[in-house]
């Protein structure tokens, strides 16, 4: 049981720690992580996901088309995204320093 818990707060142990629901989630296989879009779908959460050609780009609210098998695919768009994140989080705190500056 002690080596199922392990692997279990592996896995999902960071999910642990969230003190309030995340925006948005990104899924890179909606296919195969259904449990984690039902899940996102259920709790009113924004998903990003990679859809392939074996995928219902529905599902998703923000489809992303690509191929959700090829890694060098994945690291694209992983850190496309990614890079996006750090130049909208620097343009809030930009922002929010302007705001201060007026005050």
């Amino acid at each position: 049981m002690s080596r199922e818990f392990e692997k279990m707060n592996r896995q999902i142990g960071g999910i642990a720690s969230l003190n309030r629901l995340p925006s948005a989630v990104f899924i890179i296989d909606i296919h195969h992580e259904h449990l984690a879009l039902a899940e996102a779908r259920k709790l009113n959460i924004k998903t990003l996901g990679m859809v392939d050609t074996n995928s219902d780009p529905t599902l998703v609210d923000f489809p992303i088309p690509s191929n959700d098998d090829a890694s060098k695919s994945i690291a694209f768009i992983t850190h496309y995204l990614t890079e996006a994140i750090r130049e909208g989080l620097e343009e809030r705190k930009a922002a929010k320093g302007d705001e201060k500056e007026e005050n």
